[in-house]
């Protein structure tokens, strides 16, 4: 691990998360079952997030990689899906 402990830009950044997912919500850019599920979606994230920050370990990291690279594509998938066919 490095010298600089990057835990509190983890948590940050999973907070303005649920933030940008609350904006879209609304700004009725999405449905309200969308909205739910990026909520949820991105307060999995945080928990991770504040994991990591708790036990800054390479565990901790390996699993905020592991979530971080899954969030995005289950978040913006179905998101897609919704402008494409609505």
């Amino acid at each position: 691990m490095s010298a600089i402990a990057p835990a509190p830009e983890a948590v940050g950044g999973a907070a303005a998360l649920i933030a940008a997912t609350l904006l879209l919500a609304q700004l009725r850019t999405s449905g309200l079952p969308f909205a739910c599920f990026a909520v949820v979606l991105s307060a999995i994230y945080l928990a991770v997030a504040v994991r990591f920050a708790y036990r800054y370990n390479e565990r901790a990291a390996r699993l905020l990689l592991r979530v971080s690279l899954v969030y995005l594509p289950l978040l913006l998938g179905p998101y897609l899906l919704l402008m494409l066919f609505l």
